[in-house]
């Protein structure tokens, strides 16, 4: 019976959860029906993991399922880019019941990016993108159980076939040049390359090279190279072939040298085709001037210069550089040079190098720059040099030769280096030079020659100059020898070892070195130098001497030597005539004896230590010594001062004579105005009345002497020339007469006339030097005038300006007088009578004498106050003016003793009326340049224009009784940066007759107000025209940027022509000037401790104290009289003192001591509390000032010492009606001062200092503090007066 698995029926159920082996075809039977392994089903939900078995009449069987697995070994997913590979269920996983398995879906994608997975019929494909990996996992399925699979998946790159990314291009060269075909191909690597010439295949060869890389290389190219080349490409993908190109072969048109019949355009094409192992000449066919790099190496190079030159250089070093046994020889037998030069700077190179057996002959070596050596020549390396070696620049050998390098230079080494030296031969290196060495410059030395066998021989001379040089150095054995001369500082002439040797420490070793100096020691150190030998001097002096006398002489007398060595006499070889003289030697001086009158000779040996040199000697014996005579004795002169005078005498007797001149029998010597003291004739130029006297001389020789009679000298004062002395000459008007005297010193008569030019029409010159008459034209006139005496003449430069009559004024205009009279205690300025005519304008003012205040002016009767200055404008009638003063001094009649001023009441308001001030612009033309310079000029109509205007404007303003003062301002853009403002002569003339009050040039950066006073001490300087410059400064002295920084500064100059020269006004005299400044004060900065800068024409820079910021204008003003530089300065905050840190006054303290009015009592203490002293107040208000207290040396107060340091400071305030004495001739210079007494003489520092300051006496007196007027002021307190003093000076 055949055998059966599981048989079921009517209704069985059986569960098998181990494995069933069975015939598939007797496997399960279901009642009757058979079931395969493969015919079950599944119930993931009620039955899981089961087989299911079942039929209709409700028999089952259960069979535990196992599920798949993966495969041990999975498979390796690789694809191409672009293709696809496909994977089933069975490739990736097995099943133990052998049940067919499905992939069911992908579980997990590929990264995009890289690959695609799908999934059709059971089947995945993957699909490649772009090189890289990554994985997909599957679902794999048995239809029972399922299982997730992650395979991992490579990408690849799709295989690339060569391509060609740049095709060879087609040349065209000369003949002898070389050739380079390239090619570039992208594709999978490797790439192999095969170059064609019209398609035949090439192979590398004596010319060829690269026939199988990308590169070709022809060398030499010749026409038979011509043709068309192509490249083919290949890998395993395929093969390519490169477009043709096509090679084309000029002949040589220019050839610059040649290889055997090869001609070549450079010599680089030349040195480019001998290879290692060769031997070629390169023949060269024109002149070369070659710039590059020459590198012999194992070759044998030999340069015909065929009459023409070959110059080498090369940016970089080396230039040329032979080793391995290479040669570069040079072959001039048609002429010609080969030269090496370098014009740069390379510390650690050869110019040019020798090593390793190499050889090398060049004409000239030239180094203009640095470098370790113009040669290094070492390791058996041979270098001839034909010419010469040059050398400028810093820190370069000439030639450095060691370890068995030999040099030979037949011509000479020239240096002019610092830090360096010709030579250096070491561990056996030898130099020979033919010539000679020269070197100049500073800390060098000749040679370096160290180690046995190292020799350095020089046939010609060596010198060498320049302060800390030295001479020849020689160590551990070394050798040198000069058969020239040698020239070298003595204290380091050689140098052996450790010990220097001066020129005179030789040997001598004539047995084996004769005419050899020999400078040894005992390390071997050998310096040989060729001695020159002493020689006869030119003209050897006959010995003179008389019968029974001696004379003596040594080797200096009769012989010279070359190298400055000691020479002495050794031996007398052959005697003189004993019968006239004789003769002998003592330690190498020979003296003579005379024996009879007569000639003879004698011939000594001179030796230098090495040499000898035999000297014949004449002598000459006289019979009887002859002692001088005179035989013409010297005259008495009489000379004017300033002449020359010549004495002279003439003597006899046995020669030489010597002489000597006296003057009141003190010996002369020679001066600049002597010559000839101890000569026969004396000459004394520009004689002097100093140089009259008895003048004598005393002539001498071996026999005796002979004193002249005296000579008297006369001297006559020297007539003295004129010299004028007039500075300037005074202006003048039409038909107003004119009369001026000229002045001059010198001696009398003294003649004027006019040299050149002319003077104004109407107007002469008189013999007698005065200028008079009534000019008849208007106009600048310029002339030399001469003046003359019997000593000479001196000519002087002037001109006059004649004005013509004001314009605007109508012809023969009704005139008015107005008396003016001042009582006793000042002065009116104009006084008397003053004519003016009908409508005009006159301004009066009013000047208290010292000690005195004005009273009252009364004008036509009426009380106007006591008003400083008073204006009749629009006049129409005549009128008077009366000025009355009032002593404010000593009450009993002294001038400085009784009652101090200091308590009287002089309050503004009370008896010092003010007058109206108006303002007006003057409408001149101004031009601004892109550069916003300014020009204006101002003309005699502007200023009459813009008076009238501010007269219109005063008319009807309260206080018009009291006087106008008008002040005239010129507004420039606000683009201006610097300014040339030109006063026309008559406009200056306008304003300083009229008495205005102040001029304004006013700009965007800096404002110029110039005072009354001012512009008369500018008319008064000047001539002509006047020019008013402003502008910039920036390149500051040290001093002065110290103190302003990078803040504004301005260069004031008002100038004018004088003689056709241009003269700048330095001093206003007693006028001033305002300067407006405009300046934002920086981030981190104060303004209360701005200040201003005076900066003189010599750099030196100092602090203004009388200036302040004024906050509200934006603006530092300057108050001054000399025109310089002037600029913005800043008061840094300090810990200057210990006692004032946190003190209520603490920041005025430091602003007025950074001002430098203001010191501590000590270094460390300001002592902020102690009163201040009326000595002290005084010297506050004069540094404030700026005061020029040099004039101030005696006091007139009987307390005041001159010595102490307020003293001239004290006379000072006193002389200008500041501060004045408290009786009996006393000052009180220690007593303390009140506040009361302060407040009065504020206000008088304030009118003394000029009538543009206007000052609140009482604001700038609220400190704060109690306001007693008994109070005495602190030193703190005075800080914060002064600084609220000037702060309101600015306001």
């Amino acid at each position: 019976m055949k055998s059966c698995g599981v048989i079921a029926a009517d209704g069985g159920y059986a569960v098998i959860n181990g494995t069933l082996t069975a015939p598939d075809m007797k496997y399960i039977m279901l009642q009757s029906n058979v079931k395969m392994p493969s015919d079950f089903t599944s119930d993931a939900v009620n039955h899981t993991h089961y087989k299911i078995y079942s039929d209709s009449n409700s028999n089952m069987v259960l069979l535990k399922n196992t599920e798949p697995a993966a495969k041990a070994m999975l498979p390796d997913l690789s694809v191409v880019e672009g293709n696809d590979i496909t994977f089933a269920a069975s490739d990736i996983a097995e099943d133990a019941d052998n049940d067919a398995l499905t992939i069911t879906g992908i579980a997990d994608y590929p990264n995009s990016s890289i690959a695609s997975a799908s999934l059709a019929g059971g089947a995945v494909t993957i699909t490649g993108i772009s090189a890289g990996n990554t994985s997909v996992t599957v679902t794999v399925s048995d239809n029972v159980d399922e299982i997730d699979i992650s395979l991992s998946i490579t990408v690849s790159p799709a295989p690339n076939p060569p391509v060609i990314t740049t095709q060879p291009s087609s040349q065209t060269v000369t003949a002898g040049n070389t050739v380079t075909f390239n090619v570039e191909a992208a594709g999978d690597l490797p790439l192999t390359y095969r170059w064609q010439k019209d398609g035949i295949d090439l192979a590398d060869g004596e010319y060829i090279s690269g026939a199988t890389s990308s590169t070709l290389t022809i060398v030499i190219a010749r026409e038979a190279n011509e043709g068309s080349y192509s490249v083919i490409v290949a890998n395993s993908y395929g093969t390519v072939m490169s477009n043709e190109a096509t090679l084309t072969v000029n002949p040589v048109t220019d050839p610059a040298c040649e290889i055997g019949s090869i001609q070549f355009e450079t010599l680089t094409d030349a040195l480019s085709t001998i290879r290692a192992g060769e031997a070629k000449t390169i023949k060269l066919l024109k002149d070369i001037n070659h710039n590059g790099f020459i590198e012999i190496d194992s070759k044998t190079i030999t340069i015909d210069t065929n009459g023409h030159t070959l110059n080498v250089t090369n940016d970089t070093l080396p230039i040329i550089d032979v080793y391995n046994n290479g040669a570069l020889n040079l072959d001039t037998t048609t002429g010609g040079s080969l030269n090496v030069i370098y014009n740069r700077d390379s510390y650690y190179e050869y110019a040019i190098e020798i090593a390793d057996g190499g050889s090398m002959t060049v004409s000239n070596i030239t180094i203009n720059g640095s470098c370790t050596a113009a040669a290094g020549v070492y390791d058996n390396g041979f270098l001839r040099v034909t010419g010469n070696i040059s050398l400028t620049g810093i820190e370069c050998l000439g030639i450095d030769a060691w370890n068995y390098g030999t040099v030979e230079v037949d011509g000479s080494i020239y240096l002019n280096t610092e830090n360096t030296s010709s030579i250096r031969a070491r561990y056996g290196g030898y130099v020979y030079i033919g010539g000679g060495i020269s070197i100049t410059g500073n800390s060098n030395q000749i040679m370096e020659v160290c180690t046995p066998g190292s020799m350095v021989y020089i046939e010609g001379n060596v010198s060498i100059t320049g302060p800390y040089s030295d001479g020849i150095i020689i160590y551990y054995g070394g050798t040198a020898v000069i058969k020239g001369t040698y020239t070298a500082p003595s204290d380091y002439y050689v140098f052996l070892e450790d010990t220097y040797k001066t020129p005179s420490e030789y040997t001598a070793d004539t047995a084996s070195y004769p005419n050899y100096k020999i400078y040894s020691d005992a390390y071997g150190n050998t310096f040989r130098l060729k001695n020159n030998a002493p020689a006869a001097k030119g003209t050897i002096p006959v010995q003179t001497v008389s019968a029974s006398n001696t004379t003596s002489f040594t080797a200096s007398d009769i012989a010279v030597d070359a190298d400055n060595d000691t020479l002495t006499i050794t031996a007398i070889t052959a005697g003189p005539n004993t019968s006239i003289a004789e003769t002998s030697l003592d330690i190498g001086t020979v003296t003579i004896t005379g024996k009879a009158a007569g000639s003879t000779a004698v011939t000594v040996t001179v030796s230098d230590g090495v040499d000898i040199v035999n000297v014949t000697v004449n002598i000459n014996v006289t019979a009887f010594p002859d002692a001088p005579s005179i035989t013409t004795q010297p005259a008495s002169q009489t000379v004017s001062a300033g002449q020359t005078v010549t004495f002279s005498v003439t003597a006899s007797g046995d020669t030489p004579l010597s002489y000597q001149w006296y003057k009141n029998d003190a010996a002369l010597t020679d001066d600049s105005r002597i010559n000839g003291a101890t000569s026969s004739t004396l000459i004394i130029t520009d004689v002097q009345e100093s140089d009259a006297g008895r003048y004598t001389v005393t002539v001498t020789n071996n026999t005796g002497s002979a004193i002249s009679s005296e000579a008297v000298l006369t001297v006559n004062p020297a007539p003295v020339a004129p010299i004028i002395t007039t500075s300037t000459l005074p202006d003048g008007m039409v038909n107003t007469s004119y009369n001026q005297a000229l002045t001059a010193t010198g001696d009398t008569p003294i003649t004027w006339s006019i040299e050149s030019g002319s003077l104004p029409n109407g107007l002469t010159l008189s013999p007698g030097g005065v200028i008079s008459g009534t000019p008849t034209a208007a106009g600048t006139f310029s002339f030399v005038v001469k003046a003359a005496n019997i000593a000479g003449d001196n000519t002087k430069s002037f001109t006059i300006v004649i004005d013509s009559a004001a314009p605007y004024i109508p012809p023969a205009p009704a005139l008015h007088t107005i008396n003016a009279s001042a009582g006793n205690g000042g002065t009116i300025s104009p006084s008397g009578s003053i004519t003016v005519q009908k409508g005009g304008i006159l301004i009066f003012t009013i000047t208290p004498n010292k000690d005195y205040a004005i009273s009252s002016i009364t004008v036509d009767g009426i009380d106007k106050g006591a008003v400083s200055a008073y204006t009749f404008s629009s006049i129409n009638a005549d009128h008077t003016i009366i000025a009355t003063f009032v002593y404010v001094g000593d009450s009993a009649g002294g001038s400085k003793d009784d009652t101090p001023d200091e308590t009287k009441d002089d309050e503004p308001g009370t008896t010092n009326k003010q007058p109206v001030i108006v303002m007006a612009e003057i409408n001149a033309s101004v031009s601004v340049d892109e550069n916003g310079h300014a020009v204006a000029t101002v003309s005699y109509g502007d200023i009459t224009d813009a008076i009238k205007k501010a007269l219109a404007e005063a008319e009807g303003q309260d206080g018009g009784d009291n006087g106008i003062e008008i002040v005239l301002k010129l507004n420039l853009p606000d683009n201006v940066k610097s300014m040339d403002i030109t006063l026309q002569r008559a406009a200056l003339m306008k304003l300083a007759n009229t008495g205005i009050r102040q001029l304004v040039i006013s700009s965007a950066g800096v404002t110029l107000s110039l005072d009354s006073e001012a512009i008369n001490e500018i008319r008064a300087q000047s001539s002509g025209t006047v020019t008013i410059s402003i502008s910039p400064v920036s390149n500051l002295s040290v001093s002065a940027k110290n103190l302003i920084g990078s803040r504004p500064a301005y260069e004031i100059t008002i100038s004018h022509v004088k003689n056709g020269k241009k003269s700048k006004i330095k001093s206003l005299g007693n006028g001033s000037f305002v300067l407006n400044i405009a300046y934002k004060p920086g981030k981190n900065e104060n303004a209360s401790r701005l200040f201003g800068v005076y900066v003189d024409d010599n750099g030196n820079a100092s602090v203004i104290p009388f200036s302040a910021y004024n906050e509200s204008a934006g603006d530092l003003v300057i108050f001054g009289n000399h025109f310089s530089s002037y600029g913005v300065g800043y008061v840094k905050p300090s810990a200057k003192y210990n006692d004032t840190d946190g003190h209520r006054a603490e920041e005025s303290i430091e602003y007025i001591s950074g001002l430098g009015l203001f010191d501590g009592l000590t270094s460390k203490n300001f002592s902020p509390d102690k009163k201040v002293s009326r000595g002290m107040l005084a010297t506050l208000l004069g540094r404030l000032a700026g005061a020029d207290i040099s004039t101030y040396k005696t006091s007139s107060f009987n307390d005041v010492d001159n010595e102490m340091y307020y003293a001239p400071y004290v006379e000072w305030a006193y002389n200008k009606g500041i501060m004045t004495g408290t009786g009996d001739g006393r000052f009180e210079p220690d007593r303390s001062i009140t506040r009361d007494e302060l407040a009065q003489i504020l206000l008088r520092f304030t009118k003394a200092s000029g009538r543009i300051l206007t000052v609140d006496i009482e604001a700038v007196m609220n400190t704060g503090e109690s306001e007693t007027d008994s109070r005495y002021v602190t030193r703190a307190e005075i800080c914060v007066i002064l600084q609220q003093y000037i702060k309101a000076l600015a306001d």
